[in-house]
């Protein structure tokens, strides 16, 4: 492994232990739903940003919730009632994170976009088991890449 590579994820590991972000009870689908969550509620507060795709990020942000909701394992319904903490903890972090490692921001925020467009065709009619990360088109890719880059600003 590459020694920046290992750097950046014992930062990463450091900074979701310090903030509290990550709980034994948490899958790894449901930390990345969460961190999708909070991720498109900071670019649906983003000016001048692409109309059609800023109403893609805000309907899919309840899709990432009850995703996150879902999959936690111990006590979903007293977690529903702290999701709000849970989004502004998440929040600060990627605050934080984008400091230092906004490059893999952006690149999360094309693979939650890719997600969201995909939740969002499925209509969520009944509830489904999506897997992450998921395989991208080129066109998907330049779209969310450019739309990540910019939701994130200078």
């Amino acid at each position: 492994m590459p020694a920046s590579l290992l750097k950046n994820l014992l930062a990463l590991l450091l900074l979701s232990a310090q903030a509290g972000i990550v709980s034994a009870d948490e899958s790894r689908l449901a930390v990345q739903s969460l961190r999708c969550a909070a991720i498109f509620s900071i670019f649906s507060q983003t000016p001048g940003l692409d109309e059609s795709v800023q109403t893609s990020v805000k309907k899919a942000i309840p899709f990432f919730e009850r995703i996150y909701l879902k999959e936690f394992t111990s006590d979903p319904v007293h977690l529903s009632r702290q999701l709000g903490d849970r989004m502004a903890q998440t929040k600060s972090v990627l605050i934080e994170e984008l400091k230092t490692r906004r490059p893999y921001l952006e690149e999360e925020g094309v693979v939650c976009g890719a997600w969201a467009e995909g939740l969002i065709d499925q209509k969520l009619d009944g509830f489904f088991t999506p897997v992450y990360p998921k395989v991208l088109s080129p066109q998907a890719r330049s779209k969310y890449t450019e739309f990540s880059r910019n939701a994130w600003g200078p």
